[in-house]
């Protein structure tokens, strides 16, 4: 089988306020990561198990979250400052061009500031209901 491994140079985070017509690419993203599903378990448990194991069901999905660390601008920061909580369109752009749609919102910014290094920030978005893939080429 031959190695299909890709480098994720080239990928883009990007959101849309207009529902997903238009997107703007969210500054100079390094690592991009995301969507992370996690599924549920509801325990099912009841005194006619047949044995001392627990009995498990799936339940709901957790979408999980979209995260890029970014080289830290102060007019990008303001620009997600002003999105904390704000549910709008997000698109991961790969580099051989799949995509994910995802409605999301910014939970979480951070900066850093280190001594030896670049100033940063890292921007963490909660994904809300299902996303959607597309492959390349479709």
């Amino acid at each position: 089988m031959a190695n299909t491994g890709r480098s994720g140079f080239k990928s883009k985070l990007e959101y849309s306020t207009d529902g997903g017509t238009t997107y703007t690419k969210i500054g100079q993203c390094g690592n991009i990561s995301g969507p992370n599903f996690s599924g549920k378990d509801i325990n099912i448990n009841s005194q006619d198990n047949t044995d001392a194991f627990d009995e498990f069901t799936p339940g709901l999905v957790d979408p999980g979250e979209i995260s890029c660390d970014l080289v830290w601008d102060k007019d990008v920061n303001a620009t997600l400052y002003g999105m904390i909580m704000v549910k709008q369109h997000y698109r991961i752009t790969f580099s051989e061009l799949s995509t994910w749609v995802a409605i999301a919102y910014l939970k979480g910014l951070s900066n850093d500031a280190p001594v030896d290094d670049k100033l940063s920030a890292k921007a963490t978005f909660k994904i809300s209901g299902k996303p959607t893939f597309t492959p390349a080429g479709s």
